[in-house]
């Protein structure tokens, strides 16, 4: 059973990470978090049901993409880096873990929700074998990928979706798949249909792919 929400949103806690990079809990409720002379403010979005807490993540004048699980952080003792858990939107009950790099402002996803205890850029330490403490999980060695990404200030109410979607490879496969699958319908057919009718269909399908480039066009840009 998931703890209650304080009903009175106002309400604002404030925590201070530990120096050692251990990670600090969070949730149900408003959060700021700090670390030297930084803070990051986690207001509560909502909760998923059976779930934890979901927050946004803003730090000075940008907010990170996605939600923040309340399931607590770790902030490296540098003050640059944060692990913390993350799903791409209000009510997804998707968890991966995310690392945020609060100079660049951008963010690396880790493939999937990682048990971290400890973060110590560059190092990130979970529990070992058998309940040893301070055991290495990952190391990051700069071939990363991050992305720089942001969120209008005026527009911190629209969350950020990642949903996987298709490529631009994958449009194409689709359009080309299509027209070649009408083409070989119509030519199949030819033999019972009258040549008005096959003219007709060559038009459609034209058309159809015709718009289907428009459309991956526009998707592009």
């Amino acid at each position: 059973m998931s703890a209650s929400v304080p009903k009175d949103q106002a309400i604002v806690q404030r925590l201070q990470a530990p120096d050692s990079g251990d990670r600090v809990w969070f949730g149900y409720g408003n959060f700021v978090i700090r670390q030297g002379d930084r803070a990051l403010s986690l207001p509560y979005v909502s909760e998923p049901r059976f779930g934890d807490s979901q927050h946004r993540i803003h730090f000075e004048n940008w907010t990170a993409p996605g939600l923040a699980w309340g399931s607590g952080l770790a902030w490296s003792p540098e003050s640059r880096y944060v692990l913390i858990d993350w799903a791409a939107g209000a009510n997804v009950h998707q968890r991966i873990t995310i690392a945020l790099d609060l100079q660049r402002r951008a963010v690396f996803e880790f493939p999937e929700c990682i048990p971290f205890k400890r973060f110590v850029h560059p190092m990130v330490f979970g529990e070992g074998i058998f309940g040893a403490p301070d055991a290495p999980i990952f190391e990051f060695t700069g071939k990363e990928e991050w992305t720089a990404s942001a969120v209008e200030p005026g527009h911190a109410g629209k969350v950020a979706s990642r949903q996987p979607m298709l490529d631009r490879h994958a449009w194409w496969g689709l359009v080309i798949g299509s027209a070649l699958g009408c083409a070989l319908a119509i030519f199949l057919a030819a033999p019972y249909l009258s040549s008005w009718t096959v003219s007709r269909s060559l038009v459609v399908l034209f058309f159809t792919g015709l718009v289907g480039w428009l459309l991956l066009r526009r998707r592009r840009e």
